[in-house]
This record gives C-alpha cells, sequence and structure tokens, in this order.
C-alpha cells in the first residue's frame, strides 16, 4: 500500500513539473507572439505613413517643412544658451 502512494505522489508531483514547465513555454510564446505583432503592426503603420508623406509632400512642401524645421531648431537653440 505504501508502495502504491509513493508511486502515486511521484506521479502527481511529475505530473505537475509537466503542466508549469507547459503554462511557462505557452507564456513565454505568447509574449513572442505579442513582440512580433508589434513589431509587425510598427512596420506597417510605418510603410503607410510613407506611402501617405511621398503622395502628399511634393519637393516644394518637402522644401518648406525642412525650411520651418530648421528656422525651429535654430530659434530653439538660440532660446537655450
Amino acid at each position: 500500500m505504501e508502495a502504491a502512494k509513493a508511486i502515486e505522489h511521484k506521479a502527481r508531483d511529475e505530473a505537475q513539473i509537466v503542466i508549469n514547465n507547459a503554462q511557462h513555454e505557452l507564456q513565454a510564446n505568447i509574449e513572442k507572439a505579442r513582440m512580433a505583432l508589434r513589431e509587425e503592426s510598427v512596420n506597417i503603420a510605418v510603410g503607410l505613413t510613407q506611402k501617405i508623406l511621398e503622395e502628399e509632400f511634393d519637393d516644394a512642401k518637402h522644401q518648406r517643412l525642412m525650411d520651418k524645421l530648421i528656422k525651429n531648431f535654430r530659434t530653439d537653440d538660440y532660446q537655450k544658451s
């Protein structure tokens, strides 16, 4: 009887270890999938933004934006001094 209980107890312990390992592996895989999804979402957003900007910005608009950014940068830089 004692041997049977010991075997059963050992089997339960081993089963719990297997379950715990499976749960940890599942959580790791879920986190990997989330990270991959985030990365893919960022790539899609950047790609779409790039296409929109390419369509909406001609060279003149681009130059005006750059001039404005440079002017603001210089103004900010001057104010920090």
